[in-house]
């Protein structure tokens, strides 16, 4: 594509020191930034410092997909637009999915491949135990896994991950270690 991007990752302890500088100079300002957590009155100060761009224009003629939510559900276009009608941040907004199936509950969700299980004739966990022996089948029919499905690296029955953001490294919810 011939894109090249430098990414600038900031340290959670230095992030409110750096980016404070970074915006007040339009000289070095970045081109974007993710997961700002800008507060309603960080936002108005850069705007009103010009370091920020007017969304809306861009939104109503680039942005087919979000006008159209804010067509269905105005008051999301409500939520992310100042007093004087301007729109400076894009607003996260749950399109997808309800409750336990909402977007933002997938990385706490637990996946499992449903290959491997048929591979094995295992029926799907519904229990603690079951799933226990699941895993333990997995481990154990390791190298059939790995021969079935062209695995050239381990097989690793459970592994998990827990997205880190800006506030740091996050603990995996009191999950419980037994080594099987």
């Amino acid at each position: 594509t011939n894109v090249h991007i430098d990414w600038t990752a900031i340290q959670s302890d230095q992030w409110s020191d750096k980016i404070t500088l970074n915006m007040s100079n339009p000289n070095t300002l970045t081109d974007f930034v993710f997961t700002a957590d800008f507060t309603d009155s960080n936002l108005l100060r850069y705007a009103d410092q010009g370091v920020i761009l007017n969304l809306e224009d861009y939104i109503d003629n680039n942005m087919p997909n979000l006008q159209k939510v804010f067509e269905q559900y105005p008051e999301y276009r409500t939520m992310c637009t100042d007093s004087d009608g301007h729109i400076w941040a894009l607003p996260w907004i749950e399109q997808l999915g309800s409750e336990k199936t909402a977007i933002q509950t997938i990385g706490n969700m637990s996946f499992i491949n449903t290959k491997w299980l048929n591979f094995l004739g295992l029926s799907m966990p519904t229990t603690v135990d079951e799933f226990e022996q699941v895993l333990m089948a997995f481990r154990d029919n390791a190298a059939s896994l790995k021969a079935e499905y062209g695995i050239d690296g381990d097989i690793i029955p459970m592994s998990l991950h827990r997205q880190q953001r800006r506030s740091g490294p996050q603990h995996p919810h009191q999950w419980l270690w037994r080594r099987l």
